[in-house]
């Protein structure tokens, strides 16, 4: 497997945080809940990178900005913060109408995406 290509802080996009902080603060200490939430985003993911991708091609700014709207905020609670981030710009490019540059910013997030899911 490629490892991610660093971020601006050098951490590859698809490099958690630390796993016991990420359920202690977003789950309640209950690792059994974080394991079922990254379960069910796992398998989610396939279907949200299509949804990406079918937005980019169509030029749709506004579905793209809805979708990485919520892969940022799912990320991010799954402790994944660069990516998190990532999948941010790409909204705010969306919002503002810079399909070119969203597109950009999802092609390098919907990467890290789908390494997540072949590491689940």
């Amino acid at each position: 497997m490629t490892p991610a290509a660093p971020d601006e802080t050098g951490r590859g996009l698809d490099e958690p945080a630390d796993e016991a902080t990420v359920i202690a603060r977003g789950f309640g200490g209950d690792a059994a809940l974080y394991r079922e939430f990254l379960q069910a985003c796992a398998a989610q993911f396939p279907h949200d990178v299509a949804a990406g991708d079918a937005a980019c091609a169509s030029g749709d700014a506004q579905a793209l900005c809805y979708l990485t709207h919520s892969l940022k905020s799912v990320l991010r609670s799954l402790g994944r913060t660069a990516l998190g981030d990532r999948m941010g710009a790409a909204e705010a490019l969306a919002a503002q109408g810079d399909l070119a540059g969203a597109a950009a910013a999802w092609a390098q997030a919907r990467s890290a995406v789908l390494r997540l899911v072949a590491q689940s």
